[in-house]
């Protein structure tokens, strides 16, 4: 059997050599043939791939007066008999046009016209019948990603949208993020949402919109006080983004506190403007104070910056002694350089 890359056809050009040895002119007539009929022969031949790895090992002996009849339909018959000699039935209603919006060349394998007969041929893969059906054209990475996106997910507009298995797992663990974090971000909705996208749009831009509506709580790690504000919930970050005109609703301060990884607190020390606490969550559970930002991320004053510390201090929170903003991307060569590691240890 010939490789992909070695043959005029791909993996079927071997079945099609054996074929016109048979019935002279097959090849030449699926050369001329449109998209419908000549992905009905590819779709036969990638049938008869896998039979005749079966046959070989079983060692079955070919039916000549079979082989004879087959090859006689692929050279002159039309598209549903081809594929009515493949089911040994009358093609499904869906598959002829699906075949046909493959194009004119092969699938990247075999098994995937197995994979597609399968989507209509079986009446508990109607979703995924549906998708292809209003998908436009069919793609190796559409068949592939058949098996990853649930059904309850499927939708002619996320199969046009991933490209391969890896980006398929990722929308289906994301998804599942973002309905972790947002109580409206059932299916229906995202299928909803994906239905409205514009051609140009990706998924990932309609899931990170319902994380911005998240109502998921925040990380909490100082208590409110009459100084201190914590940013529980997105709206609070995205409001106060808008307020102090910082990054708080960029997309990935967004995804890392609802994520758990990180959190923010209004602090505002006596007649001071206020700044934005930041933290971070170390790997025992707990937080550590990162830094002070003042509007459109600014630096803040010495004093703000140490009542800040002794706001963490009386809560048992960990921070950096000397701020990181003293001497910049030098601080590193600083031996005061270390970080106060109070409560570690419990």
């Amino acid at each position: 059997m010939l490789a992909q890359r070695d043959g005029l056809l791909g993996w079927a050009t071997g079945r099609l050599i054996y074929h016109d040895n048979i019935a002279p002119g097959v090849i030449r007539r699926l050369l001329t043939s449109g998209p419908a009929r000549r992905q009905a022969i590819f779709a036969l031949a990638a049938a008869e791939v896998g039979a005749e790895r079966h046959e070989q090992v079983m060692g079955i002996q070919p039916d000549d007066a079979a082989a004879i009849l087959r090859a006689e339909i692929i050279c002159d018959g039309s598209a549903k008999d081809i594929l009515t000699e493949l089911l040994g039935r009358e093609p499904p209603e869906g598959l002829r046009g699906s075949l046909e919006r493959i194009g004119l060349s092969p699938l990247r394998e075999a098994r995937l016209y197995g994979r597609l007969i399968e989507v209509f041929i079986d009446p508990h893969q109607h979703a995924a019948a549906e998708a292809l059906r209003h998908a436009g054209p069919i793609s190796s990475a559409m068949l592939r990603v058949l098996d990853i996106v649930p059904p309850q997910l499927l939708h002619p507009g996320v199969l046009r949208r991933l490209s391969s298995p890896a980006e398929a797992l990722g929308f289906v663990a994301a998804v599942q993020f973002v309905g972790s974090v947002n109580s409206g971000a059932n299916h229906a909705a995202i299928l909803e949402a994906v239905a409205r996208l514009r051609d140009e749009a990706g998924l990932d831009d309609m899931l990170v919109r319902f994380a911005r509506r998240a109502d998921h709580p925040l990380g909490e790690p100082l208590a409110a006080d009459v100084e201190i504000r914590p940013l529980l919930k997105v709206a609070d970050l995205i409001r106060t983004a808008r307020q102090l005109r910082n990054c708080l609703s960029s997309e990935r301060r967004i995804l890392g506190a609802l994520r758990g990884r990180s959190a923010y607190a209004i602090f505002q020390h006596g007649s001071q403007d206020p700044v934005v606490m930041e933290f971070t969550k170390l790997s025992n559970g707990g937080w550590f104070y990162l830094d002070c930002h003042g509007p459109r991320n600014g630096t803040v004053q010495t004093e703000i910056e140490e009542a800040a510390h002794a706001k963490c201090q009386a809560a048992g929170v960990p921070y950096m002694p000397q701020g990181r903003g003293g001497r910049g991307r030098f601080d590193r060569f600083n031996d005061a350089y270390e970080p106060c590691l109070m409560d570690l240890a419990d």
